[in-house]
């Protein structure tokens, strides 16, 4: 998605399918996903690569044991820029909407069944964050969880329920993976996708249980996820912050007039409603979060 919209978007991973944190530290060489062979598994990645961004995904366990794991590998980071905590979805429950699921308080304590809800994702966090880490948030869930409440409430084209966010129990379908995926690409580049065209991975309407993606569904999907990002500051988005230095004000405006009554590529950082015009749609963003500030 990201390199087809012209960002730039090379990454690894070390996956363990369904593995913990914690499991995946103490088995270090298991995976289910054979790593990519420029960054190999995480042991020899984070000491010895640079990064823009690393994410570290709690998953199950218990959430105490999580946060040791996570720290273990944030140790292990050596240059990984932005570090971020990935929000999963709790497993599929056919008698709860998802934002019912991510809203459950139970089970509650560091030493309980992680079972992937706000609350315990929020322990999490809160953890690190305490141990000195500066860490942001994938706020995955929370996008989820809002573009739901557009499906229920009949505002997005078609007959959707939280079924045709998840394939199984587990695993999302592609309409949930795109949610996702926009989530992801908007955090670590700090950058709208409204307008980003669909990669074909997201919808081939001949593959098994393949969920109705048109044009229309992914712009509300789009913007409903920039305004998450944009309005949650665990995920250190700031609208009109044109160059990310946390704070809107001039900087942002000499970008804004530099590039004035251009015609740009659908990625330029003067652009940010992504309209492929630099005017007043751009300046009122600006104006509009004036002064604001991530640390406000």
């Amino acid at each position: 998605m990201a390199n087809l919209a012209g960002l730039v978007w090379d990454t690894g991973w070390h996956i363990d399918c369904g593995a913990s944190l914690e499991q995946i530290v103490n088995n270090p060489d298991d995976n289910c996903v054979s790593p990519d062979p420029v960054f190999g598994k995480y042991y020899e990645a984070l000491p010895n690569l640079s990064f823009d961004a690393v994410t570290y995904q709690p998953f199950k366990g218990t959430p105490n044991n999580e946060v040791a794991a996570a720290q273990q590998l944030i140790d292990m980071t050596t240059n990984g820029g932005t570090l971020y905590m990935y929000e999963t979805w709790p497993l599929h429950d056919d008698s709860l909407t998802l934002a019912e699921d991510w809203g459950t308080t139970t089970p509650s304590g560091g030493d309980a069944t992680f079972m992937r809800r706000k609350h315990q994702h929020q322990y999490v966090l809160n953890a690190l964050r305490s141990a000195g880490n500066d860490l942001l948030v994938v706020p995955a869930v929370e996008a989820l969880v809002a573009f739901e409440a557009k499906m229920l409430a009949g505002e997005v084209p078609g007959q959707y329920s939280t079924d045709d966010l998840y394939a199984d129990a587990y695993h999302l379908t592609n309409l949930g993976r795109y949610v996702a995926a926009n989530t992801m690409v908007a955090t670590i580049f700090k950058q709208s996708t409204v307008g980003f065209p669909i990669p074909d991975d997201f919808y081939n309407p001949n593959r098994a249980q393949a969920v109705p993606l048109t044009d229309e569904v992914a712009r509300i999907i789009q913007e409903t996820v920039w305004d998450v990002v944009t309005n949650n500051p665990d995920a250190g988005v700031l609208e009109g912050d044109l160059n990310d230095d946390g704070f809107v004000g001039l900087s942002d405006l000499d970008i804004i007039l530099n590039a004035w009554n251009q015609n740009v590529p659908l990625v330029h950082e003067a652009d940010e409603n992504n309209d492929g015009y630099v005017g007043i749609g751009d300046l009122d963003t600006v104006l509009s979060n004036w002064n604001a500030s991530l640390n406000n």
